[in-house]
């Protein structure tokens, strides 16, 4: 109460002299307010301490989401700059609302996964949705998707503080292909939202909001600094880059490849997205993952099942 309080005083003591007061004004209002209804929501998807199963449908995981993190984290910002550099125009900030939203879903969406799949040493953080029994996507679609049996392991381990019943949650999440479900996702609505900042008509910056995807895209992170192109190494990459570009684009990997210089490097990193490799790669990843699994259940001669699953595991989506 004392932050928000300030911040209205602080707003007053330097901008009530200038035309975007009002409007920044309203923008923290609504902010506020929409950041308690995100919350509200959240707490009522529990009730006694214990997750509140009924509560968990994605119509209200997606209110949270817009209310507790995409409205106050996204748009407000933005926004904020937009009525700063004089930029009044309804429209404008529709268009920027519209796509700053769509970001702040997939942005939580992100969160939700890397939480409960995503490397400690590498996201900066343990994750607990679990434990503590929250609404998140993974949960959600996972109870759209349980059999009976499936939704009472659900009940009885989610939201329990103890690591066996985190770990059976994480494996019913596997059971139900939810970290295949989430690469489709997650290349769907990049490739969506990009769409839509292309469509943006009103004079906002589309480099602003294709600099914001790129942020959060693959955002789980590799825990080490690519070298490949730098050092112009034989990859995969560059091979199908090689196999499906014109001319024109052949001429553009022989200057770019192999030098070492950042410009050179982001040269062919666009060259790589031009040619649709990052959707290649998720398509090749999902089909050779499941065919491999195929592999290992055809396995006759009496070795064991669960020690090739193990490998598999380890490798498949191992960005994470």
């Amino acid at each position: 109460m004392l932050v928000e309080n300030g911040l209205y005083s602080i707003l007053r003591k330097h901008f009530s002299n200038f035309p975007c007061y009002v409007p920044a004004l309203e923008l923290f209002h609504d902010a506020t307010l929409k950041s308690a209804m995100g919350q509200t929501l959240e707490f009522f998807a529990n009730k006694d301490g214990k997750p509140d199963l009924s509560a968990f449908t994605m119509s209200r995981y997606n209110a949270i989401v817009k209310y507790r993190t995409s409205y106050y984290s996204f748009y407000l910002p933005v926004a904020l700059a937009m009525y700063l550099s004089s930029r009044f125009d309804p429209e404008m900030h529709r268009q920027a609302r519209t796509i700053l939203m769509e970001m702040g879903h997939f942005y939580q969406v992100q969160e939700d996964f890397l939480d409960c799949f995503g490397d400690p040493a590498l996201t900066g953080k343990t994750g607990t949705d679990i434990r503590d029994g929250k609404c998140t996507w993974l949960s959600v679609v996972a109870l759209q998707r349980a059999t009976p049996e499936q939704r009472k392991i659900f009940q009885d381990h989610y939201g329990k503080q103890n690591h066996q019943s985190e770990n059976i949650i994480r494996d019913l999440y596997e059971e139900l292909s939810l970290p295949i479900t989430y690469s489709v996702y997650e290349e769907e609505s990049y490739n969506l939202i990009r769409t839509h900042i292309q469509q943006i008509s009103k004079g906002l910056p589309h480099e602003l909001f294709f600099a914001f995807m790129e942020k959060l895209y693959r955002r789980e992170l590799t825990g080490k600094i690519g070298t490949d192109i730098q050092e112009g190494k034989c990859t995969w990459l560059v091979v199908v880059a090689l196999q499906r570009a014109t001319p024109a684009q052949k001429e553009i990997i022989q200057k770019y490849y192999g030098v070492n210089d950042p410009t050179a490097v982001n040269h062919i990193k666009a060259l790589y997205e031009e040619l649709s490799l990052p959707n290649t790669y998720a398509i090749y990843e999902e089909e050779t993952f499941n065919l491999i699994k195929t592999h290992v259940h055809q396995i006759s001669k009496g070795l064991p099942h669960n020690l090739f699953f193990k490998f598999l595991d380890k490798l498949y989506k191992r960005e994470s």
